[in-house]
């Protein structure tokens, strides 16, 4: 299986010095608060490289008192004015001393030198503060602010980075971030920072000549690895990462770089995942991504469909142009911080990063070439795991899913266990129902947070029209022409209107697999059943649930009634809390389909005049926006 490295920005970049400025005015004889706070496991190196400080972090803060007109005064291991007092940051933004035992008075009859380091450690010595990143990386900082007195000016601490900050972006195809481990091998991991150094540039000090190991951790908000090292030599031809991903384990030789303190190196690895064992056409169009962690999709499946698909190859697409990557929508704000484009010669996808505060979500993304749209993903953001066994349940021959596609939830109270809405043979969601009291939709929003209006268009005549437009536009509900479900024509398909092209393997294949449009996780599908026997649900006995949300099925689970959108204009069709509606992959056929509408194959749940299941699938217009409940693709 081939694998590369590849070494992108390879430049030292110079990390910003991060420049914390007290705000409050320190009067005479007062105590004074430093505006600098980090703790270790909250500090955060920005893809630009510029640290940020957020709430809870700390600080450690050493004094020294002297004359006015001394010479400056270092820290000693103990006995210093102020030893090892902790400063931290409060959710306002301001930096406070988190007891009253931190507070550092100035002295009336002397001034301070102040020396600060980053993270704070409980009971440093400020002459042999110990690191060693084979234990633990952070981002080693400290400041200095020299004759502190009686003063009305702030006082200033400008932090500097100590050791060399390790980057590594690695593209793993079809895999989740987290999927993948990098460690850093063969480097110097141990060092000493000496606060009493005259310099500051020399507190820093490489301890021992024996070369370990390094664990690069996930930064979630960045979507890479990261760790700090010593500024040290690395020789030509060494090993330098460890990569293990789905596949298995890989070692990458570097080019002799200097790792310089302060300064950063950028690596970009590709590993290919599983993308390389699988083809393009059989690759998901929906892909589960926890919140916090990142998801790279292989961006293959869109030029290989263009080029397979008879309809789409008809047309004669330019796949040859600039490509893009951009956020199509997303049902809660900021679920989606960063979508970027991965074009570097060898691979071509789309790394899509997620909110770690976010409680889960869904949104579109897509690939553009020159602009326009030729593929879309679903990104179901949840920690849900489809593939545990306590997550799923088995009647009549199917492993079934134990919630609605796009669900982030399967509290009974929780509208969003709704999940998506879905045309038949559709692979892209619409947003769910805002609230079981009313018809009103979820919004959805950009990748900039401002909300998108919900579209519709109508239908074209030819099948091709309509797939090329679905393809290009996978936000738009396609709705159809008629309003009377009573006369006899086919407009109620989003796929033609016309009677010769009545797209029967949408989600279905010829040999009964899925199909390229399926919008189900990879190793799901829609199910395909075409009668009350056949179907996922058969035999299973189901009450309203107590809340009146929906029903409980024995050993199945819940489903919501998240009613379903119509065919007409893509607006929710029943009230809320009555009816459920679950597509098959299966169209249903007539002998004349002049004679009849455009119908596949659904189950129905609802609570009209009583409660009920339809599980004769008599049908519902192919245009109608509906549930999917995913069985094993087995």
């Amino acid at each position: 299986m081939k694998r590369s490295i590849l070494f992108l920005l390879v430049m030292p970049l110079a990390l910003s010095c991060v420049k914390e400025q007290a705000g409050q005015k320190i009067p005479a004889g007062g105590g004074i608060v430093f505006d600098v706070s980090v703790e270790q496991t909250k500090v955060f190196t920005d893809m630009s490289l510029n640290t940020v400080f957020e709430e809870g972090d700390a600080i450690g803060v050493f004094a020294v008192q002297r004359p006015v007109m001394a010479e400056q005064a270092y820290p000693a291991a103990d006995g210093n004015y102020a030893q090892n007092v902790k400063y931290v940051r409060d959710a306002s933004g301001a930096w406070v001393p988190e007891t009253e035992e931190d507070v550092i008075y100035c002295p009336h009859d002397g001034i301070l030198d102040v020396y600060a380091y980053y993270p704070y450690q409980e009971g440093a010595d400020p002459t042999n503060i110990e690191y060693d990143a084979s234990e633990g990386s952070y981002d080693l900082m400290t400041a200095r602010a020299v004759a502190v007195f009686d003063t009305d000016k702030p006082v200033s601490l400008v932090f500097e980075h100590k050791l060399a900050l390790v980057q590594a972006e690695v593209i793993a195809l079809e895999s989740l971030l987290s999927e993948v481990s990098v460690n850093m091998v063969n480097v110097l991991t141990g060092a000493s920072l000496d606060l009493s150094a005259e310099e500051q540039d020399a507190e820093l000090e490489v301890v021992g000549n024996s070369k370990g190991e390094v664990e690069m951790p996930v930064d979630s908000k960045a979507a890479v690895m990261r760790c700090y090292v010593p500024a040290q030599e690395i020789p030509y031809n060494t090993i330098m990462f460890n990569v293990t991903d789905k596949e298995g384990e890989y070692a990458y030789q570097t080019e002799g770089v200097t790792l310089s303190a302060g300064e950063a190196r950028s690596y970009s690895i590709t590993t290919y995942g599983n993308a390389s064992s699988v083809s393009p056409l059989e690759l998901s169009n929906c892909y589960i991504v926890p919140p916090g962690d990142a998801i790279m999709i292989s961006a293959e499946k869109a030029f290989a469909v263009w080029a397979d698909n008879e309809l789409l190859a008809s047309q004669g697409a330019d796949m040859s142009g600039e490509l893009s990557a951009d956020l199509v929508w997303q049902d809660e704000q900021g679920l989606i911080p960063t979508v970027e484009i991965i074009d570097n010669g060898s691979v071509r996808g789309i790394k899509v990063g997620t909110n770690p505060a976010s409680e889960g979500g869904n949104a579109v993304v897509a690939l553009y070439v020159d602009g326009i749209i030729r593929w879309s993903w679903h990104i179901w953001v949840t920690d849900f795991n489809p593939d545990a066994g306590s997550n799923q349940s088995s009647n009549n021959g199917f492993v079934i899913m134990n919630r609605n596609l796009g669900a982030v939830t399967d509290d009974r109270a929780d509208v969003r266990s709704v999940g998506m809405y879905y045309q038949f043979g559709r692979k892209d969601p619409f947003t769910g129902v805002a609230s079981f009291e009313d018809l009103g939709l979820r919004p959805w929003y950009n990748i900039r947070n401002v909300e998108v209006p919900l579209s519709r268009s109508s239908n074209q005549t030819a099948a091709v029209d309509n797939l090329v437009y679905s393809i290009n536009n996978p936000q738009i509900f396609i709705a159809g022409q008629d309003t009377d479900v009573g006369t006899n024509d086919n407009t109620l398909d989003w796929w033609s209107n016309n009677t010769e092209e009545l797209g029967e393997d949408r989600w279905i294949a010829e040999d009964g697999g899925k199909t390229i449009f399926d919008p189900c996780p990879e190793g799901w599908r829609v199910p395909a059943f075409t009668d009350a026997e056949s179907s996922p649900w058969y035999g299973a006995e189901a009450t309203v649930v107590e809340e009146g949300t929906g029903v409980e099925f024995s050993g199945l689970g819940f489903y919501p009634f998240g009613s379903m959108r119509h065919s007409n204009d893509g607006l929710i069709y029943y009230f809320s809390k009555s009816s459920a509606h679950f597509w098959s992959a299966n169209l249903i056929v007539p002998e004349d389909p002049s004679q009849m509408h455009r119908y596949s194959y659904n189950t129905e749940i609802s609570n009209f005049t009583g409660f009920s299941i339809n599980l004769a699938a008599t049908g519902t217009p192919s245009g109608t926006g509906c549930n999917i409940r995913c069985v094993k693709d087995l």
